[in-house]
């Protein structure tokens, strides 16, 4: 029975032969400094957990886990996201609006001056767009004022500090 820690990966680019032999030739990748992996397309490079999730970001790996099961990579968009610049502080984290569920955007929401302008039980979408600064008094929702000013639609961390602070 394989290690709880040993988890195993398979390169698919991995098609060359060795030379005068019909074996599959490893293609080798380094995961951190010390850790070289030769992986092949034909049989898992068994490895720790931590050195195989490293491969998880390229859907060229297949990524098995101790109980053999393939692992799911992540996603494009999962991908893309990059850390943030400056640390947060402990329990503060980052996320995209559309992650928070309904009562986190309230409030959110809820803690900016200009709540009040909002009906009695926004939409999720109403207050997704009250939080981006995209709510006005022109919009097709019907309402009059401009509910953010500019300075409302910095992306900046000190911003989402100010709001959740008060």
């Amino acid at each position: 029975m394989p290690n709880d820690t040993d988890w195993s990966v398979i390169d698919l680019n991995a098609v060359a032969l060795m030379p005068n032999s019909d074996q599959i030739a490893p293609r080798i990748h380094d995961t951190r400094p010390g850790r070289r992996w030769p992986l092949r397309s034909d049989v898992g490079c068994p490895m720790p957990e931590q050195d195989a999730r490293m491969f998880l970001k390229d859907p060229a790996f297949v990524v098995r886990d101790n109980r053999d099961e393939i692992v799911v990579g992540l996603a494009g968009r999962q991908i893309e996201r990059t850390p943030p610049k400056e640390m947060l502080p402990p329990r503060i984290v980052m996320a995209d609006l559309d992650e928070l569920t309904d009562a986190a955007l309230l409030t959110r929401a809820a803690v900016h001056p200009a709540f009040t302008t909002l009906p009695p039980k926004p939409d999720r979408a109403l207050m997704v767009d009250f939080l981006e600064g995209l709510f006005t008094v022109q919009s097709p929702r019907g309402f009059d004022d401009v509910v953010l000013g500019e300075d409302a639609r910095e992306n900046t961390a000190d911003l989402a500090a100010r709001m959740l602070d008060g």
